[in-house]
């Protein structure tokens, strides 16, 4: 028969043991890695259309379109959730399978309606769980007229080009407050002209044209808006 202290003798043991089988081996070094700048870099949503101030018409089919940019090696892999809000309640809603390109759009036919007050929204979640939403606007949809129009913009803009990357045309599109001449150009990476869109007097409004780069070699390009009062530029890429 054990007695109490043999007993408690081998208990002992058997939380030494036990202790030194959860602790690590004498000599290695356990770590877990903190999450770095690039783990937590939101997902970059540029739209394309429609932006702020533009005007849609009762039963007119629209194309929403807008990119996504990843700053880290994660990559945007939940569903893309897209709303378009009128009055300040949700009245259309899809969700969008992620690309590899990053470009993405819907289409979307506009009530029989007026409203000053419509937005929409884009909400992208990426590999690392980090959540961006974007929300756009206000845009109108009008009852009277036809066509795409738009109010007069408050300042300068130049939008994000569409598609991006793009392969070989990609379309680029700018805003004046004002009446004004705009010069728009693209230059490669080591800062060469490579060609002129525009260099003419423009009225205030959005303006937008097509660059066809089936002559350029792939890589990174810049557009160039210079205007009487700034000037801007973007960065576009071309794969092909």
């Amino acid at each position: 028969m054990l007695s109490i202290r043999h007993v408690m003798m081998l208990f002992s043991c058997c939380v030494v043991l036990a202790g030194g089988l959860a602790a690590p081996a004498r000599g290695v070094v356990v770590c877990q890695s903190e999450p770095t700048l690039l783990d937590l870099q939101l997902p970059e949503i540029s739209p394309v259309f429609p932006l702020e101030g533009a005007a849609l018409y009762p039963e007119n089919t629209y194309t929403f379109s807008w990119s996504i940019a990843e700053c880290h090696f994660g990559a945007v892999e939940v569903p893309i959730a897209c709303e378009i809000i009128i009055d300040d309640a949700i009245s259309f809603s899809i969700e969008i399978e992620p690309a590899l390109a990053g470009n993405y759009q819907f289409e979307w036919v506009a009530p029989d309606l007026e409203s000053e007050n419509c937005h929409w929204r884009i909400t992208a979640i990426d590999s690392m769980r980090n959540t961006s939403s974007k929300l756009i606007g206000p845009f109108r949809i009008a009852t009277s007229g036809t066509g795409v129009e738009s109010r007069i913009p408050e300042v300068v803009s130049l939008a994000p080009n569409y598609p991006n990357p793009f392969n070989p045309t990609t379309r680029l599109g700018f805003a004046l407050p004002a009446g004004q001449r705009a010069r728009l150009t693209v230059y490669d990476i080591q800062g060469r002209m490579v060609e002129l869109l525009i260099d003419e007097f423009l009225p205030a409004g959005h303006h937008s044209c097509e660059w066809a780069a089936a002559g350029c070699a792939s890589g990174v390009y810049f557009s160039l808006l210079e205007t009487d009062t700034v000037t801007l530029s973007r960065k576009l890429l071309l794969l092909k």
